[in-house]
């Protein structure tokens, strides 16, 4: 019986980098699925300048 294998992913950041990472994952998936034998599924992205902003919504000065 085949199991697939998740693993479950959580980017910080989401800037140049994170989102390049993010580019990589994206396109080349089903290379990463084949050569590692799982999947890797981004499940979070946590970046401070959304959290600062909703932070500014929810309590303003």
């Amino acid at each position: 019986m085949s199991e697939n294998k998740i693993i479950n992913l959580a980017l910080v950041g989401c800037g140049t980098v994170g989102g390049g990472v993010i580019n990589i994952l994206t396109k080349n998936h089903a290379l990463i699925k084949k050569r590692l034998g799982l999947e890797l599924t981004l499940k979070y992205v946590v970046d401070v300048n959304g959290l600062m902003s909703w932070m500014r919504n929810y309590f303003p000065a």
